[in-house]
């Protein structure tokens, strides 16, 4: 079993119609939130050698400042998990009840929902290559590297995830991939339903996401 995570950007793409491009600002607090404490955990793990000149001028104990920040590295790690996982039930809340009153929010909901539902009724895929995209755009970017896999591989199924009704309304009949689906959030219970039931070969992860529970079991 190949396990890649491939990373697709820098694309050139077009919109046909800028009006079919939907914006979806699902959580934008808690997002906001989470992209800080990562941006912390990231730069305590990777960016405290200016930290580690003015403690060293002052100090000669280097395994002291290691031991600090490893410390420093398993809190942020903890917080980060906590806010995650907190913003997760916070969006959940909020489709939940969003959904009697908005068309957009009653799609992601009942799709997260036949998602799973699915991964009980169907038969489970032998192989397959999973790929995922927030929305349209990330769709339009991640699109020749679809068709190129399609065509390499053709005895592999595609699975193509959104997280937003914007690309999944619009995409759910592209004759490219064998199965189109809503991702439901992101909890570990999800991802390891997911990942067994269709035992992919191969993950790409269009552009920039964050979905920590999948990342960690994949």
């Amino acid at each position: 079993m190949i396990d890649m995570l491939v990373g697709v950007n820098n694309m050139k793409w077009s919109r046909a119609s800028n009006h079919r491009v939907l914006i979806d600002r699902i959580g934008v607090g808690s997002i906001f939130v989470v992209y800080i404490l990562s941006g912390l955990f990231w730069f305590s793990k990777n960016n405290h050698s200016f930290v580690s000149c003015a403690y060293r001028i002052t100090s000669h104990n280097s395994k002291s400042f290691d031991s600090m920040i490893k410390v420093l590295r398993i809190c942020l790690s903890y917080i980060f998990w906590f806010f995650y996982n907190l913003g997760i039930i916070a969006g959940n809340v909020f489709i939940f009840f969003a959904q009697f009153f908005n068309t957009k929010m009653k799609l992601l909901y009942q799709g997260r929902l036949d998602t799973l539902i699915k991964t009980k009724q169907t038969p489970k895929y032998q192989k397959s290559i999973w790929i995922h995209c927030a929305s349209l755009g990330e769709f339009e970017q991640g699109r020749p590297v679809i068709e190129a896999l399609k065509k390499s591989y053709p005895n592999y199924p595609i699975v193509l995830s959104f997280f937003s009704p914007s690309g999944y309304e619009i995409r759910k009949d592209y004759p490219m991939v064998d199965q189109v689906i809503y991702l439901p959030s992101d909890s570990a219970n999800h991802a390891k339903k997911l990942i067994k039931y269709y035992n992919r070969q191969l993950f790409i992860l269009v552009k920039y996401e964050s979905w920590w529970h999948l990342l960690d079991q994949l």
